[in-house]
């Protein structure tokens, strides 16, 4: 793996790294990647496909670093959707030779990273490109609340708006929150609760949650905020508890 941390650096390099915001991404791509290896071991995938699953978190957010250079601004609504991008960057421009030389698994990185970012996961007939695909958005949304939970960083402001209708029918209805619904930063805060809703692996909830609880410890108190956060404890439980269920009577 160290060719490849090698030249991921290497492309990193050619953007401003002097810049706060880009050191965030790339931290956020190493630790993305180690959770990759992480949970696929856990979830069984072999040698290969750990690799496999690693340089998929290492890659997901290539298109970050680039569209940050371009629009100064991580947010896809205001820019471009940064996974397309990354796609594009690897696929087109030719970037992924540099990482990974079997082609036969070209269509698993592609979509992939392409479908990290997305509302919902398209459907695909290769069961194991869906679980690659499933794991990455898992392990993403870990390392996103770990970065604004436990590292504390996210935007703070003050913001003494309610939550728009949608987000917290989203929220109570167990739903991934659409971002085109936010109106405020406080709906923006309230979309991550809903996190815990989109993972696929089982196995990731636990770790998912500590990170969610340093998050809401973080967050302004309010009312609905302790209702939501005590609704997506409950739906964590719930889904712990039917998974021990299954594993007696298996």
């Amino acid at each position: 793996m160290e060719k490849y941390f090698k030249e991921f650096d290497d492309y990193v390099n050619s953007f401003d790294m002097n810049d706060s915001n880009n050191i965030t991404k790339y931290k956020h791509s190493y630790r993305v990647m180690w959770a990759q290896n992480k949970y696929g071991n856990l979830i069984g995938f072999d040698e290969n496909n750990c690799k496999l699953a690693s340089i998929i978190g290492l890659l997901h957010d290539i298109g970050r670093f680039k569209q940050y250079e371009e629009y100064s601004t991580f947010s896809d609504i205001r820019s471009v959707d940064h996974a397309d991008l990354g796609v594009d960057i690897l696929f087109d421009e030719g970037l992924i030779e540099r990482f990974w030389n079997n082609e036969d698994d070209y269509d698993t990185i592609n979509f992939s990273i392409k479908n990290h970012n997305k509302l919902s996961l398209e459907k695909n007939d290769d069961i194991n490109i869906m679980n690659h695909a499933k794991l990455i958005r898992d392990t993403d949304k870990l390392d996103i609340l770990y970065l604004l939970g436990v590292l504390g960083e996210y935007n703070k402001r003050y913001s003494d708006k309610v939550l728009s209708d949608k987000i917290v029918e989203s929220i109570f209805n167990h739903k991934p929150v659409n971002i085109n619904d936010v109106e405020h930063p406080n709906d923006a805060k309230a979309t991550y609760f809903a996190f815990p809703f989109d993972i696929n692996n089982i196995e990731v909830l636990n770790e998912l949650r500590v990170n969610l609880n340093c998050y809401y410890n973080l967050v302004n108190h309010d009312k609905i905020f302790d209702e939501i956060y005590n609704e997506v404890n409950k739906y964590i439980d719930d889904r712990l508890g039917n998974k021990k269920l299954e594993l007696k009577r298996s």
